[in-house]
């Protein structure tokens, strides 16, 4: 699929154009699983936003040929229209690929300088078409 090509959930992939690829040192693109629905709030700014977790799950086989099932939880968070965007298109346990980049937010929290690694949601698709109305054959007499 090419740059702003429509795939079948009628999405447009995000264009990744050169600007953008200029700054590739910081660039995320992840798929996995929406932990819950994308809620909206507004910072103390005003600005909107969404904060969700995602699964990324992966299989591999240990050292005594066992297969090991291991998830990785990731923080992201989006503004604005993106975010608005999440909260109306995007369901828990959804398969969704995320792009955007890292950042590091820290705060204070009972006296010790906490921090934590998220993405900031440039822009995502969603990976799964939204169920369809099943058709209703009516039958006349």
């Amino acid at each position: 699929m090419t740059s702003n090509q429509v795939n079948t959930n009628n999405t447009q992939t995000p264009p990744f154009n050169p600007a953008y690829q200029a700054n590739l040192n910081n660039y995320v693109q992840l798929v996995g699983r929406l932990g819950g629905a994308p809620e909206l709030k507004k910072s103390e700014r005003g600005k909107v936003y969404a904060r969700i977790s995602i699964a990324i799950n992966r299989q591999f086989k240990n050292g005594q040929s066992e297969l090991v099932k291991d998830t990785t939880w990731v923080s992201v968070t989006a503004w604005e229209n993106t975010a608005e965007r999440m909260a109306t298109e995007l369901e828990k346990g959804k398969l969704v690929t995320i792009y955007g980049r890292l950042v590091t937010r820290t705060w204070e929290e009972d006296g010790k300088r906490r921090s934590r690694l998220e993405v900031i949601v440039r822009d995502f698709m969603l990976m799964e078409a939204k169920p369809q109305p099943e058709a209703v054959v009516l039958t006349l007499h």
